[in-house]
């Protein structure tokens, strides 16, 4: 009971959790994850976390950020040579920036996996360069007695891009700190104003964890958006009682088979439950909405294997539409639904000689062609209506009645 009650907890928080654990089985929610990427056209099914929204809003910053390296420690490395500086820590400074900045912005540029491990320790060995690099450059400074330092301008990355991860950020805020401390110990400190680049260093140390806690409040509010967006998404085209796609969801489909299928035979497969009124009546309708949400999730499942949909057309009305087909494949598909539903062993006894819920369907095949899309649909609602009025519990196509053996 505990352990069902934090599972409660945990799923109340996300929105997408609550929908796949609670209200639809896995069976169903491959189908529809199916529909939606292939017929809606909408990817990204799993919304993407915390970590993977927060990094890739930085990642936009990084890719600035190492540009912008580039570009300045291209320009002083031009102006190194002409004035002919010896110092040598200080192009050793600006070769470890534009070599380090350069893979980034490569790999930045190149890599979409934002969650991945590498991500990480790549921020995190690029942040342990760029403090190194600083750290030399201050000090190539202090030797050449120039207050001018361009070692500054790099700190704004850890400023404006700080790691996701907690201890990451604590990494980095460490390296800016050493980055204005070790030169006071190293050549030239004679000339180091170390109390300034303390306060300066504090200072972007504190936006630093001011920003990455901004960003990922701003990461969290977006992957639960996008999480909300999900649910919002299967509410409109799913029934939440049977799991099957509901009718709005089939308007949908028969525009894709439209688009794609025009010319072609396409097979329209009706049922609907036997005798369900006298069922409600009975076992009242509580019970009548867990039969159909069983006997859809058995069809559901036999469906599975001719890669279609089940479709909930209205009470106790389902539909199955298939392109490219023949009509001895259409009842075979039907004979499959009417032994899963046996199978699923919904027992009644309201009706004499019935021990179980059966259903009747009908079935056709017609051209698929825009200008009569709903006359299929009526073909499939007469043959269902035969099977209606010959002893229901069976398939009927062109007429002639099919029973399981």
């Amino acid at each position: 009971m505990e352990n069902e009650n934090k599972k409660t907890e945990f799923a109340l928080s996300d929105p997408d959790l609550l929908y796949r654990e609670y209200w639809m089985e896995d069976e169903p929610y491959q189908r529809y994850s199916d529909f939606k990427q292939r017929i809606l056209g909408l990817d990204d099914d799993v919304p993407p976390g915390e970590r993977y929204t927060f990094i890739k809003r930085t990642r936009l910053v990084i890719l600035l950020g190492t540009l912008i390296c580039l570009v300045t420690n291209f320009i002083y490395f031009i102006k190194y040579f002409v004035d002919g500086t010896n110092v040598p820590i200080d192009v050793a400074g600006l070769a470890t920036m534009f070599i380090t900045s350069l893979l980034v912005f490569i790999y930045a540029l190149l890599n979409k996996r934002y969650e991945s491990k590498t991500v990480r320790v790549v921020q995190d060995v690029y942040y342990l360069l760029t403090g190194v690099a600083v750290t030399m450059l201050i000090v190539a400074a202090n030797i050449e007695k120039n207050p001018m330092s361009i070692s500054m301008c790099y700190l704004f990355i850890f400023f404006v891009a700080p790691p996701f991860d907690l201890v990451d950020t604590i990494f980095a805020g460490g390296l800016v700190f050493l980055s204005g401390l070790l030169p006071a110990f190293l050549p030239g400190k004679e000339t180091f104003p170390l109390i300034q680049h303390l306060i300066i260093r504090f200072a972007i140390i504190i936006g630093m964890f001011f920003v990455r806690d901004f960003l990922r409040k701003q990461a969290k509010d977006e992957s639960r958006l996008l999480s909300l967006n999900n649910v919002f998404v299967k509410l409109a085209y799913v029934d939440i009682m049977t799991s099957s796609i509901n009718s709005k969801g089939l308007q949908a489909y028969k525009s894709y088979l439209e688009d794609n299928f025009e010319g072609s035979p396409c097979g329209i497969l009706m049922y609907d439950i036997d005798n369900f009124k006298s069922y409600n009546d009975s076992y009242s309708h509580m019970a009548g909405d867990r039969c159909l949400a069983r006997a859809s999730k058995a069809a559901i499942r036999a469906i599975k294997k001719y890669d279609t949909y089940l479709f909930r057309y209205g009470g106790e009305e389902f539909v199955v539409v298939r392109p490219n087909v023949t009509e001895e494949e259409m009842v075979e598909m039907g004979l499959d639904i009417l032994k899963a539903i046996r199978d699923e062993n919904i027992s009644r006894d309201d009706i004499d000689g019935v021990d179980r819920v059966s259903v009747s369907i009908g079935v056709s095949v017609s051209m698929l062609e825009k200008e009569i899309a709903y006359e299929p649909m009526k073909k499939s609602d007469d043959q269902l209506y035969i099977g209606k009025n010959n002893g229901k519990n069976c398939v009927v196509a062109g007429g002639k009645i099919y029973r399981l053996e």
